[in-house]
């Protein structure tokens, strides 16, 4: 679930969780034209750890505004 070059985690499982009570990861981002991709509910940044990144906390998010205001309130609210 490591994610390495971007210095983070990559989305996963949950492990407290049955995977059939849970979204996948291609759920948002099916095709490459996607205009979805996954938004954190609770901010990646106050949940630095694995956790922040299991799909439980994910949910689809337009790609524009995940990458816009949305990724500013994260990272405010993580400084």
């Amino acid at each position: 679930m490591t994610n390495l070059t971007a210095g983070r985690f990559d989305w996963g499982p949950d492990p407290n969780f049955s995977e059939i009570f849970q979204p996948k990861y291609n759920d948002y981002e099916c095709h490459p034209n996607s205009i979805y991709n996954h938004g954190h509910l609770a901010t990646g940044s106050l949940h630095p750890h694995k956790q922040g990144f299991y799909l439980t906390n994910s949910v689809p998010q337009y790609n524009k505004v995940n990458s816009g205001h949305w990724r500013v309130i994260e990272d405010t609210l993580g400084n």
